[in-house]
């Protein structure tokens, strides 16, 4: 959710242009629409994209390869894309219930969840707070508590206003598919407002979620690794797995990625997440 997550548009746009999706529309759930994609089939596995992102910009470049063992569905969250500002505060307890009541008004549960960023919060959230629907929990470049991000990137947070990004690639992208592109110094507003607020899901939940997770970080991504591995070690991680028995949650760190990259470096993602949503 950090603010070097703004510039990163995707180039993939146009490979999700090839890929027709099998369904898409708005779930009205909590007096809001929120906007869906769906592709592929089998079980189905949700898509929690990161902060002023969208479909495509996040996940363009993996929705093929994760499309052919399961049904993706790919949901653009509360002032992104082309999901309107909605009625409630935008919050983490309000995001989580968005996107378990999509999952609800499409009839799904047994979920996969990969959120990145502000996704992977939100995606931490719905694992807590509706244990009955998440399976599976794969969280790249996020944390459970804001002081899980490094001090500098919390500090760079403080001084950005909307006007530092007219005519960037993160507004045009907005404008281009937002419902009402004249609301952008509100969502913006409501987004930033989201990301300099001080958070904490709670330890003692996180210990407690029951999804089997996996946990993926760039070595240089903004995440505080101290932090990161204190979380793991809640999930049951750090073990000395020849001693005993090797833990159900995983921790990767890819090397020489940031916040961005890590994202981006589709192949690597992918040979861990396959492997751990088809256990």
């Amino acid at each position: 959710m950090l603010l070097i997550n703004i510039v990163c548009v995707c180039t993939a746009e146009t490979v999700i242009a090839q890929q027709t999706p099998n369904k898409k529309g708005y779930a009205p759930v909590n007096n809001q629409k929120i906007y869906y994609e769906e592709y592929g089939s089998g079980k189905p596995l949700i898509l929690l994209h990161g902060a002023f992102m969208n479909i495509q910009a996040n996940w363009a470049h993996m929705i093929p390869e994760l499309s052919k063992t399961n049904r993706v569905i790919a949901i653009e969250l509360q002032c992104h894309g082309r999901t309107a500002i909605g009625p409630a505060p935008f919050n983490f307890d309000n995001l989580a219930s968005d996107v378990a009541d999509v999952c609800r008004y499409l009839k799904l549960d047994s979920l996969s969840v990969i959120g990145y960023s502000l996704g992977a919060a939100v995606a931490y959230n719905v694992a807590i707070k509706y244990p009955e629907l998440v399976k599976n929990l794969v969280i790249i470049s996020g944390v459970h508590k804001s002081t899980g991000w490094q001090k500098e990137g919390r500090e760079a947070l403080a001084g950005m206003e909307p006007e530092m990004f007219a005519g960037s690639e993160l507004y045009t992208s907005y404008a281009a598919i937002a419902p009402d592109s004249t609301k952008w110094k509100e969502a913006f507003g409501k987004i930033m407002g989201l990301s300099k607020k001080p958070y904490d899901f709670g330890d003692e939940n996180v210990r407690n979620i029951k999804a089997k997770t996996l946990l993926i970080a760039g070595d240089n991504d903004g995440t505080d690794k101290a932090v990161l591995i204190d979380t793991y070690k809640l999930l049951g991680g750090c073990q000395f797995a020849d001693l005993g028995v090797l833990p159900k949650n995983q921790l990767a760190i890819l090397p020489g990625h940031g916040h961005v990259s890590v994202m981006n470096d589709k192949d690597k993602l992918l040979a861990l997440i396959t492997p751990f949503l088809s256990n």
